[in-house]
């Protein structure tokens, strides 16, 4: 359902030089107010903020951790410093005469730029020069800017006094002895990092980034079509205006709350529905868009301080253009219509060490089902089956895609927050350079055979480590070949369980897909401020759901499906989840699904507790089945040993797991999707010469 549209005020679109034409409106969406087709508006319904309200929080608390944990290691090197007498150049004895019989060098040190140019040299100071000392410090603290890696090298402390021909006095030395202490006192300067937005479209998603992550250095909003980059100066023009104080960004709360809270009248609506525009000025309309003279318009109104850096070039040339350590940006965001594959490999070698990269892929008909497994295999370099937990294979397909690509340059991957969300699937991702974890990406993939019918599975990895300790206590590591097939698999091929054939999928990523504390810091930025974001209920629920998954089971099942499958009653939730957690086993929700649980107990087990669900008064009517058909296979194996153990008794862990939030605070699972809450209609670039038609 696409929002409404809301009234922008005269002076506003004055000052930010915009006219609406026919057929436009202007939309809201969290900080941000953009001006695009009414037709357009489906983009923006709930699902769709959900990945960018998620996105600006994500990349909130990846900055934050990065920020703490160098303060932290800054800290500590201070505290070193200290204990060894080198802070503000009160060294021991030692190190005094140290320095003076080595001496000191005055130089200067270039530090690279985003661009990779090199800024002007930075002097070192002089005791002599303590007074320029403090003046250029001070000038620097407001300018000095982290260089472009996750991980930048602070500031530690302003160079030592340095001798100058001629010896001070000891008066004069005690004079300066105070100014310049306090002008070469050590400060940390926070973690600043740049984004890389490779699609951006309206620009929507960088201007939230721009007003609400901060410590957001700047965005690249690049896009490859001309009439989008038109689009987003409109935008940024309107968001960021030039005659608009920088302490005015934020926009105010009151004022959101009264714009938004406006509702249209019958007339406004009809007219939205015919295709019209809300008479929001009371100008003259607007004369034909005119793409160069409107951006060129748009561009001198945009506030030179504005973060928003807008590009109009290939997403990949961008990309490969960076490839350098020194031009790599801090978080890539990859959000195409469809799928990300062909836009990885150039991702995963523009990210710096550490790096965020973030990724969307909405062509879930690909990854999460077996009506394309050539498709899938082309795109992500594995194949995919139908079964009922298809939806994280999808997420693990696309994780393997990335490893892979990122293991060709000795980078690793480390998965943060891997979702999938209604009609696509978000990922966020570390990636760092360590040719030696490289080696472990083998023991990290593998196969997953499972059956046609009963979705048992077995994992196969195509690779496997071992640690060995020498007798003076070092480590060697051998990596060998992965074993196989599975010993379940090795009679026949037939699933043991109801008789039916296995169907390969993968090569997939096996290892964890979420890192539980990112997830929890998610949540903790979400509840500094919840109101900032419309989706925060589900949110809550999503990544709530995420960060509690069991990390040492690749798969879920749904009960009610395994209860199809034997034709029986389904058990309650509650029941099933019991049965597991007093057999000892794990217990946990699956993001991925409603009504889904993930356990560590296999298949077969699992299995055990249904058989001993029907043994325990829930018979079912094998007479009427088939014979040697699966669903009679399933029911009338020989029960294993857990099924004779069983205990439905209410666990008070399963009571919680499948307690609901009465609250509305938080939302697990999709419910009621609303009108055009699936994807849009993908944008069509017209051939190089030919005019731009609108779509009848």
């Amino acid at each position: 359902m696409a929002p409404n549209p809301i009234p922008l005020s005269p002076a506003r679109l004055a000052a930010s030089r915009i006219r609406l034409h026919a057929g436009e409106s202007a939309f809201r969406e969290s900080s941000a107010t953009i001006v695009m087709p009414t037709a357009s508006a489906a983009f923006l319904n709930p699902v769709q903020e959900f990945n960018r309200d998620l996105s600006v929080l994500a990349i909130r608390a990846w900055s934050e951790m990065i920020d703490e944990d160098m303060k932290r290691k800054w800290t500590a090197r201070m505290e070193k410093k200290r204990l060894n007498g080198g802070v503000n150049g009160q060294g021991g004895r030692k190190r005094r005469a140290k320095d003076a019989g080595k001496g000191q060098e005055e130089g200067s040190k270039k530090v690279k730029a985003d661009n990779g140019e090199p800024e002007a040299p930075v002097a070192e100071s002089s005791a002599a020069g303590a007074a320029a000392a403090a003046a250029a410090a001070a000038g620097a603290a407001g300018a000095a800017e982290a260089p472009p890696s996750a991980a930048p090298q602070q500031t530690e402390s302003a160079p030592q006094a340095s001798s100058s021909g001629s010896a001070a006095t000891p008066q004069v030395q005690d004079s300066l002895a105070a100014p310049a202490q306090e002008a070469t006192a050590p400060r940390y300067y926070p973690f600043r990092f740049t984004v890389l937005e490779a699609l951006s479209a309206t620009g929507l998603r960088s201007i939230r980034y721009a007003r609400e992550i901060p410590l957001l250095k700047h965005v690249i909003a690049n896009d490859l079509s001309a009439s989008a980059v038109v689009a987003m100066k409109r935008n940024v023009a309107l968001n960021f205006p030039a005659g608009r104080p920088i302490e005015e960004w934020v926009p105010d709360r009151e004022a959101e709350a009264n714009e938004a809270a406006r509702e249209l009248t019958e007339d406004e609506m009809m007219e939205l529905e015919n295709g019209g525009t809300l008479a929001q000025v009371d100008a003259t309309p607007a004369p034909p868009l005119e793409s160069e003279s409107e951006a060129a318009s748009a561009s001198a109104a945009i506030h030179p301080d504005c973060k928003i850096k807008i590009n109009e070039s290939d997403a990949l040339d961008v990309m490969y253009s960076h490839r350098h350590p020194g031009l790599r940006y801090q978080v890539v965001d990859l959000d195409p219509y469809g799928s990300a594959g062909p836009f990885i490999d150039g991702a995963v070698q523009s990210v710096a060490d550490g790096g965020l990269l973030c990724v969307t892929c909405t062509d879930t008909a690909v990854l999460a089902a077996n009506n394309y497994p050539e498709k899938a295999f082309a795109l992500y370099g594995g194949s995919c089956t139908r079964n009922e937990y298809c939806h994280e294979v999808a997420l693990r397909l696309v994780l393997h895609s990335i490893s892979a690509a990122a293991a060709k340059y000795g980078r690793h991957i480390k998965p943060l927050l891997s979702l999938s969300i209604d009609f696509y699937v978000r990922l966020f991702i570390q990636v760092d350079t360590a040719p030696i974890e490289v080696k472990q990406l083998a023991s990290k993939t593998g196969l997953v055979y499972t059956c046609s019918y009963c979705h048992n599975f077995h994992e196969q990895r195509l690779g496997r480590s071992t640690e060995t300790h020498g007798k003076k206590g070092g480590a060697t590591i051998k990596y060998q070949n992965g074993g196989g097939p599975p010993a379940a698999m090795a009679a026949g091929g037939r699933c043991e369980e109801c008789g039916s054939s296995y169907l390969a999928a993968g090569p997939m990523w096996l290892d964890p897909i979420h890192d539980p504390d990112f997830a929890n810091r998610i949540l903790e930025v979400l509840e500094r401020d919840p109101s900032r974001s419309k989706t925060a209920p589900r949110i809550r629920g999503m990544v709530g759901t995420a960060a509690r998954e069991i990390a040492d089971s690749p798969f879920y099942f749904v009960p009610a499906k395994v209860s199809g499958l034997m034709h029986a009653e389904s058990p309650p939730f509650v029941a099933v989840a019991s049965a597991l957690l007093n057999a000892g086993f794990s217990v946990s929700r699956s993001h991925c699904q409603p009504g889904s649980i993930k356990t560590n107990a296999s298949r077969a087990q699992c299995y055990d507790i249904w058989r001993a669900w029907i043994d325990q008064g829930h018979p079912v009517k094998v007479e009427g089945m088939a014979e040697g058909s699966p669903a009679k296979k399933l029911v009338t194996k020989e029960r294993g040993e857990l099924a004779g153990k069983v205990n439905f008794e209410e666990h008070p862990e399963a009571r919680k797991l499948a307690a609901k939030d009465d609250t509305g605070k938080a939302v697990r699972y999709q419910q009621n999707p609303l009108p055009n809450w699936g994807p849009g209609t993908a944008a069509i670039r017209p051939a190089k010469g030919s005019k731009p038609q609108e779509k009848k």
